[in-house]
């Protein structure tokens, strides 16, 4: 998978965004749905799903999701989240 624009451009995106790989490494990302998986939000944007789950419980070190609602046993990710998500910086901090 690679990226482009911040987006991982596989063909399974564009299948979950319902639109052609060259709209997404082109940066034209249509809104499909208010709200996706956890498994779509890591597809998206090339993390993992773990990540997501974190983050939507609001656990220790992880940044919370407003909006994000549990429905059975997985978690729903509004889709602006997904779109302004931005990656930091790999490791652990130095102990500087």
């Amino acid at each position: 998978m690679h990226r482009d624009a911040g987006y991982a451009t596989d063909p399974d995106v564009a299948d979950v965004l319902g639109c052609d790989v060259d709209d997404i490494s082109a940066g034209l990302i249509v809104e499909v749905a208010d709200m996706v998986t956890t498994e779509e939000a890591a597809l998206i944007t090339g993390t993992d799903p773990s990540l997501w789950r974190s983050r939507c419980a609001a656990r220790p070190g992880f940044a919370p999701i407003p909006g994000a609602r549990k429905v059975g046993r997985d978690w729903q990710v509004p889709t602006a989240a997904v779109e302004t998500y931005t990656r930091g910086p790999k490791g652990r901090p130095s102990k500087g």
